[in-house]
């Protein structure tokens, strides 16, 4: 039972961070996960989760990793073989030697293996904590192809240093032949045994085809296996299990696969099973970095032998070692992706340097170290180690955290790219209006059903285009134009301009209009919906069916958002004229669907055809998409992205079962008969 509650802890709080961190995007999730993980330790010290470094490589690390190179693109990396091979082994190398003699002058007493230890333990970056960095900034891709090829590859190197680093503390012996030697054998023997694994499974599974054996969720119940088995099996015959990972991963590629529609079929699976896994996979990583700091630091923080300002120095002075040995390396590895000029040159040097975080990989082999010496004596030294590793993780990630956004470029998204994606979009709806209401075209209500999807995907691309303040000035002036409306009713009906019962319908479908934006709109638009289906407010209903009442409410919403228009552009002047005219025709459109009898997306109703009428404008967006990259407003990349999209759209909506319509739908169908059996003087 108690590690059932852990396990639902700490789930509750990967999805609490999550929530936090699309909420406040200005803090770094994993900065808000490291901290949840700080809280979880100090607030329940009964809710403990010990770091098992080997349990954390094959469960965590090693999934990882296997995603990571099944995403990562292979050719590029191939072309930058050089420059990876350099960063992923030289490099660790040249810091495992630099720590080790920095910490062996910093700290007198200290076994030379255990400082050399402390160099492996920090010598690799953490790819999770580097692909989560890259994702905020504008790299251009060779140097984010560079440091996806030293975070597949470089632990492995890291790990094989610190073994022999540990075995040296423990014996007092040392060979630089045995290690180069093991470290070659291990390194291509990881990478035989990913290779044999990963052909053998795709040798099964083709056996499996062939006998007809044609089951997705088998097959990625196999690939989900592959991380963990090439892992362990590595691991057993002294090989490299992170690069035998790495390797099965890599060939897990579609360029390794034939194209058919089993393959197919099971990359969809593949696609939102990953999704999954990776996501959880990546929080969990900086929340156990969190849960260990506390007992880490308290550790060493109480012990009388060293003071707070020594160890606080032992971490900076490491970390500043690190990167200035990191930024002078790749000065001289990376020339052939760091740029021609200087000014240029310099930048992405210092790009590489910051990307080149710690993370919880290199606690979790801290965590390796040993508690005794071999003759039984025990290692003092460890809760030292210890601390330094940690505050050398928690300072690399704050310096790139700060640091990497003021080098490079935010990762928002390209407004030009919105506009892009709202002009096709756009014209997509444009040329269903003319194939749906040209001539005698189809004007059900299930193309205009249709049509409103494709405005609600316009509005919603147009809103991530704000930040949290502009929305929230935004809202305010959706209650400002809610307000001003209600107003303008209520002065009509003063004058007798309107008599009460056209002010009161009139102001009934202004909270349709406005429910998606106004909490307040959105539950009483429910509660007129409840009451015309149970408490015979169908009268209400029926008399704006009637067509001479129709055209009055319709005639008073067109001069109301006249009116309103003039107050918005006089009382806001100092509002983009874009934004306003946006404002001003969602709401214009909002007022036409209620005409045609669509009350507001609160319902979610669909015709029974609707699917179909989606399918055929979905081919629809697919022409439009090849227009533009015909015309050359998009590039390759962006139109594969945007079918991409489409193709999931598609297949969501085929994967919605057909049925009869909905019931708030046929209970306008059944208004309307009544209506028209009522005839005109009914």
């Amino acid at each position: 039972m108690e590690i059932t509650a852990v396990i639902i802890g700490v789930l509750f709080a990967v999805v609490l961070s999550n929530i936090l961190g699309s909420l406040f995007p200005m803090l770094p999730l994993t900065l808000i996960q490291i901290v949840f993980g700080c809280l979880m330790a100090l607030l329940t010290p009964e809710f403990k989760l010990e770091l098992e470094p080997e349990l954390f490589m094959i469960l965590v690390i090693a999934p990882l990793l296997f995603r990571e190179a099944d995403e990562a693109d292979i050719y590029s990396l191939w072309e930058l073989r050089r420059t990876v091979f350099l960063m992923a082994f030289i490099l660790v190398f040249i810091t495992v030697f630099a720590i080790g003699g920095a910490v062996d002058l910093l700290i007198p007493g200290i076994p030379a293996a255990a400082c050399f230890a402390l160099g492996a333990i920090l010598g690799p970056t953490d790819a999770v904590a580097v692909f989560s960095l890259s994702s905020r900034i504008k790299i251009n891709e060779n140097l984010k192809n560079a440091l996806k090829g030293e975070g597949l590859i470089n632990d492995a190197s890291g790990l094989i240093a610190f073994r022999f680093a540990v075995a040296a503390l423990l014996t007092g012996g040392f060979s630089f032949y045995m290690a180069f030697k093991d470290l070659l054998l291990a390194s291509l023997g990881g990478v035989l045994v990913g290779f044999v694994l990963s052909s053998v499974e795709r040798w099964g599974i083709d056996v499996l085809k062939k006998l007809s054996v044609h089951n997705t969720g088998a097959y990625m119940l196999i690939e989900l296996m592959m991380p963990f088995i090439c892992y362990m099996f590595a691991e057993e015959l002294g090989m490299s299990g992170v690069l035998a990972a790495v390797v099965a991963g890599a060939r897990q590629t579609p360029s390794f696969r034939k194209a058919d529609l089993s393959e197919a079929e099971f990359g969809m699976a593949k696609l939102v099973t990953w999704d999954m896994i990776t996501f959880t996979l990546n929080s969990l990583v900086f929340l156990l970095l969190g849960l260990q700091l506390p007992g880490i630091f308290a550790d060493v923080w109480n012990d009388p032998t060293y003071t707070h300002f020594f160890l606080v120095l032992c971490a900076v002075l490491v970390t500043l070692i690190l990167m200035a040995v990191r930024f002078l390396s790749l000065a001289v590895f990376a020339t052939d992706v760091v740029g021609d000029t200087i000014r240029v040159k310099l930048r992405n040097t210092l790009l590489l340097t910051l990307s080149g975080v710690k993370g919880a990989v290199s606690l979790a082999t801290a965590f390796a170290l040993p508690i005794f010496y071999a003759n039984g004596a025990l290692f003092s030294y460890r809760s030292l180690l210890l601390f330094i590793t940690a505050g050398t993780i928690i300072l690399s990630l704050l310096m790139a955290l700060i640091l990497l956004p003021v080098v490079a470029d935010s990762a928002n998204r390209d407004n030009s790219e919105i506009h892009v994606r709202v002009a096709i979009l756009r014209e997509v709806v444009a040329q269903l209006k003319e194939q749906f209401y040209g001539g005698e075209g189809d004007k059900s209500t299930t193309a205009r059903a249709v049509i409103r999807s494709y405005k609600e995907r316009i509005r919603g691309i147009e809103d991530a285009e704000y930040d949290r303040h502009k929305k929230k000035a935004i809202r305010s002036l959706w209650r400002f134009m809610y307000r001003t409306e209600n107003e303008i009713l209520e002065k009509c009906r003063e004058n007798a301009e309107i008599s009460d019962v056209l002010c009161r319908d009139t102001r009934d479908l202004l909270h349709f209009i406005y429910s998606d934006r106004l909490r307040g709109a959105a539950v009483r638009t429910v509660f007129l919906s409840f009451f015309s289906r149970f408490f015979g407010g169908g009268k209400r209903l029926l008399r704006l069916l009637d067509e001479a009442h129709s055209l009055a409410v319709r005639d008073r919403l067109a001069k109301n958002a006249a009116l309103l228009s003039k107050v918005l552009h006089t009382a806001h002047k100092n509002l983009p004229e874009r934004l306003t005219d946006r404002m001003l025709h969602e709401r214009r459109s909002k007022a036409a669907e209620i005409e045609s009898g669509m009350f507001g997306r609160a319902f979610r109703e669909h015709p029974p055809d609707y699917e179909d009428k989606l399918i055929s404008g979905f081919y629809v967006e697919r022409r439009v998409i090849h227009q533009f990259l015909e015309r050359g407003e998009i590039t390759v990349e962006q139109a594969n992205a945007l079918r991409s999209d489409v193709n999931r759209l598609e297949l969501y909506t085929l994967s919605e079962k057909p049925g009869e319509a909905a019931p708030f739908i046929k209970m306008f169908a059944r208004l309307r008969e009544r209506m028209q059996q009522r005839g005109p003087g009914g």
